[in-house]
């Protein structure tokens, strides 16, 4: 999956470069220098992907066939004059559908996330933002934030009743 991921990144770099459009942090790198850094975000979205499709899963968050219908319907009148055969390319082509279900699914977990989120404000100055981002977190302090996001998952799970148990999330 990650050298799935890694060549869509790198074939989008590379037609960007040929078309002058080359990202300024990039400019004095060489390819070996960003293959890893690429290889790395790779990595990174693939990892975001599988997590976020194992909290839709086993919070029973689907793509109704309705957003489903929509996200066609606006694929559709982005291409004028051509929208039967858009819709006859998604009817036949079940990949091409799950691409266009997979940002809503995506949206609709982190949307989920975010409502079991607790935020509190608190001033801080800038220097001790600066400390707090460059300070790694103390793995105590980490596995509470894990445990508190999961004890929240369960009770927010329990509340939607069976059918949120016997629903699964289909893409990440």
């Amino acid at each position: 999956m990650v050298d799935e991921e890694f060549d869509v990144i790198w074939k989008q770099l590379k037609e960007d470069h040929e078309q002058g459009r080359i990202d300024p942090e990039d400019e004095d790198k060489d390819d070996e220098v960003l293959r890893a850094e690429y290889r790395a975000i790779a990595e990174r979205r693939v990892r975001l992907g599988l997590l976020l499709s194992e909290v839709g899963r086993q919070n029973g968050i689907d793509v109704t066939q309705d957003e489903a219908n929509r996200a066609l319907m606006q694929e559709a009148q982005r291409h004028q004059g051509h929208e039967r055969e858009v819709f006859d390319f998604y009817q036949k082509s079940p990949e091409a559908m799950a691409k266009l279900r997979a940002p809503i699914f995506e949206d609709k977990v982190i949307d989920f996330i975010a409502a079991l989120a607790k935020v509190t404000e608190r001033k801080v100055t800038p220097q001790e933002l600066q400390n707090e981002d460059s300070a790694p977190e103390p793995v105590a302090a980490s596995k509470k934030k894990k445990t508190a996001a999961k004890s929240a998952a369960k009770k927010t799970k329990t509340t939607k009743g069976k059918t949120a148990a016997t629903k699964a999330g289909k893409e990440s």
